[in-house]
């Protein structure tokens, strides 16, 4: 998942910051721009990608919890099982599994993906 804002909203929030290391530099929107060109290639690659231009951090937020349930239900609809480290995305109608030594033994032998 990428939060994206454009170049200008960056320096925009960036301008008085004194905690940025790879800031502190003569030209901080030069480096902006730089690290910026270096990195598109990854931030493509992040699936989801929230736009946060001209966002209250509130809706921001609400919008980075729907896509990570939506894509933890995808996950677990694919793969038929919750990833290693996660906690299981509880929607509406929960998923109901029989109870019992069988199912117990369906869940233990569910292959878990490499972290």
């Amino acid at each position: 998942m990428c939060l994206h804002a454009s170049l200008d909203t960056i320096l925009q929030r960036t301008a008085q910051a004194r905690t940025r290391p790879l800031l502190n530099v003569e030209n901080p929107e030069a480096r902006i721009r730089q690290l910026y060109a270096e990195r598109a290639e990854t931030y493509k690659r992040a699936g989801t990608v929230i736009l946060t231009d001209f966002r209250p951090l509130h809706d921001i937020v609400q919008h980075v919890l729907r896509a990570y349930r939506r894509e933890a239900r995808d996950w677990e609809r694919t793969h038929g099982a919750t990833p290693v480290g996660k906690t299981r995305i509880h929607s509406r109608q929960p998923r109901r599994e029989p109870a019992g030594p069988a199912a117990e033994a369906r869940h233990r032998a569910v292959k878990r993906p490499a972290p």
